[in-house]
């Protein structure tokens, strides 16, 4: 299985990014620009984890995976540890991204309800 697992491992990444990122698709989208994990040479020795580091604006989400459930994920992500991270990775950036979307202030600076009472010490 000598070269088998790099290329296992290669591949098993890039379908947990791509997972990830059709997950985030419909909530405007997250590019393979905002995930962060070492991508050193095919011939490196893998790592027995691997954290993923996904960054919306100052936030991250981080996700860990087992090189098994990386090497196992080559064709699709697979087992149910590896799917549960994905599937909550996906919740936590949707989150992100639509309170992203927000107007910073739902309400004006002349809006009544910013707006402090008279005061009442009768000077």
């Amino acid at each position: 299985m000598g070269m088998q697992a790099p290329d296992d491992f290669s591949n098993g990444l890039r379908t947990i990014e791509r997972a990830i990122m059709d997950g985030v698709e419909a909530a405007g989208g997250i590019a393979a620009a905002e995930f962060s994990w070492s991508r050193g040479p095919a011939s490196m020795r893998r790592p027995e984890t691997v954290r993923l580091h996904l960054r919306i604006g100052s936030r991250a989400v981080v996700g860990k995976f087992s090189r098994e459930e990386i090497e196992d994920s080559s064709d699709c992500v697979s087992g149910v540890e590896a799917i549960w991270t994905v599937e909550r990775i996906v919740s936590e950036l949707n989150r992100l991204l639509r309170k992203a979307a927000l107007p910073d202030h739902f309400l004006k600076p002349d809006d009544p309800v910013l707006k402090q009472p008279a005061s009442s010490t009768g000077k």
